[in-house]
């Protein structure tokens, strides 16, 4: 994957009042936090993912591969065992009401580049590989997101592990490109055969060979299943630009799949489209990593996108091989944009631009509580390069 870094970042942090469907706003007050502490050990750790217990316990890990602190307080913390040494990365966390910790990443080893499940019943101190090829996927899959059933005290067998159901959602590089969901009913020990997502031949075509999973979210109360991913405009420019391979984008679609059945079936939603031009490829692009879901407890979906403004990625690209490494992108502006749906995924509000200047705001991570109340955390440059 081709990433383009920038320098001077800044880590913000901003509440935000869903309304109804007909409108968003930021709320005045901006929640104030204690002074930034390090992970132990994780210098040059990249892509964290945060998984927080019902007892308040927070999860941190980040790669490569999947390293892993906790705290009591949000404050201390200490280092506690990596699941796998040889793992890939990609990481992703959960916990159950159990108490069991999933962590998911590409596996190494026998089953490289496939994705592999880590569950720990102690809070991190030891680890059993759950699943060694959790995508059930001949092709090689990338970028995975996890997400547990359930998180409360919901069902009877809500204290056993061995009943945790784990949702895991990828794409592929190989041989049909595509986003895919497995399932375990086991507590990660076994999967089901992937089942494709895009439902419909409108997101089948604009997926195809271009696709970036966002994440999957549960509903805890009704059991609903979200699914979001990005895709290019439409076959012909997803072919053109590199497809998985090069993942230059640009990426002007996110989508939703829902699934009210523990999986098994699948429709899609188109939550978001950016501008394009078919025939410069130049965009909107929401290839800023990684667009982010969640669900309230009105059952509202909010999707959190990263979205480069007139970007023209192909363009850079070839500057980059015709002038040997010497390349710089045009200064365009990235915003982010949130779109909540009211209706479980079917429609989807307008988009609201969070930022209030003008920047690169990007990497952004949503938590949704209360009926409406979302909290979206994000890093931000001035810089528009």
């Amino acid at each position: 994957m081709l990433k383009r870094r920038l320098p001077l970042l800044a880590l913000s942090v901003f509440s935000l009042v869903g309304l109804q469907a007909s409108g968003l706003m930021a709320s005045p007050a901006t929640p104030g936090f204690h002074a930034v502490v390090q992970m132990p050990s994780s210098t040059g750790g990249t892509e964290p993912s945060l998984a927080i217990s019902n007892d308040g316990i927070r999860y941190v890990s980040w790669q490569v591969p999947g390293e892993f602190a906790g705290s009591a307080d949000g404050v201390n913390f200490g280092a506690l065992t990596t699941p796998d040494t040889g793992a890939s990365g990609d990481v992703t966390n959960a916990v159950s009401y159990s108490g069991a910790l999933y962590n998911g990443q590409i596996c190494g080893g026998a089953t490289e580049l496939h994705s592999c499940i880590y569950r720990s019943l102690d809070g991190g101190k030891h680890w059993t590989t759950q699943n060694i090829l959790a995508d059930n996927h001949p092709g090689a899959s990338d970028r995975p997101w996890i997400d547990v059933y359930p998180k409360r005290n919901s069902a009877s067998t809500a204290s056993n592990p061995d009943k945790d159901t784990v949702y895991l959602e990828y794409h592929t590089f190989s041989p049909d490109d595509l986003v895919y969901v497995t399932v375990s009913t086991d507590g990660g020990k076994t999967f089901s055969p992937p089942r494709i997502i895009a439902s419909d031949t409108n997101a089948a075509d604009a997926s195809i060979c271009n696709t970036i999973p966002g994440g999957i979210t549960v509903d805890q109360e009704t059991g609903a299943v979200y699914a979001l991913w990005l895709s290019g405009n439409d076959v012909e420019s997803n072919v053109h630009t590199g497809c998985n391979y090069s993942q230059i984008g640009p990426f002007n679609k996110a989508w939703v799949s829902v699934s009210t059945d523990g999986g098994a079936t699948w429709t899609s939603h188109l939550a978001w489209q950016g501008a394009f031009d078919p025939v410069t490829k130049i965009g909107d692009n929401a290839d800023k990593i990684f667009s982010t879901i969640t669900v309230d407890s009105s059952h509202q979906v909010h999707v959190a996108l990263s979205t480069r403004h007139n970007d023209d990625p192909l363009g850079f690209v070839t500057q980059c091989q015709v002038n040997q490494g010497s390349c710089q992108e045009d200064p365009q502006a990235t915003d982010l944009y949130l779109v909540t749906s009211p209706d479980g995924g079917q429609h989807w509000t307008a988009p609201f631009r969070i930022n209030k200047t003008t920047g690169s705001f990007f990497f952004p991570w949503l938590s949704a509580g209360s009926a409406g109340i979302v909290d979206a955390t994000y890093y931000s440059s001035p810089r528009l390069r």
